[in-house]
């Protein structure tokens, strides 16, 4: 089964018109995370914990498989980070 994420991708502040569909597959985990900075990111996520996000209280009740799929993915790349889906603050 393939899953599509939509990505929109901003140029110069500007938001494109063009959206594209990605198959979660072709996504890769970058080998060192970091944390984002850009003002939308605390819409979907309350925290950035180590080598990924977690989402806010909203986002979570919309997807709440999505936590547990975050943290296994997460734990299974970055074998080296100690992860944590609980939140650090």
């Amino acid at each position: 089964m393939q899953i599509w994420c939509r990505v929109g991708v901003a140029w110069g502040g500007l938001r494109p018109q063009i959206r594209y569909f990605l198959s979660v597959e072709s996504l890769e985990f970058h080998p060192q995370p970091l944390e984002i900075s850009h003002k939308d990111v605390g819409k979907y996520f309350k925290v950035f914990h180590k080598s990924h996000y977690l989402a806010n209280d909203a986002l979570a009740e919309l997807y709440p498989e999505d936590t547990a799929f975050t943290c296994q993915s997460a734990a299974d790349t970055y074998s080296d980070i100690s992860v944590s889906c609980s939140d650090p603050r």
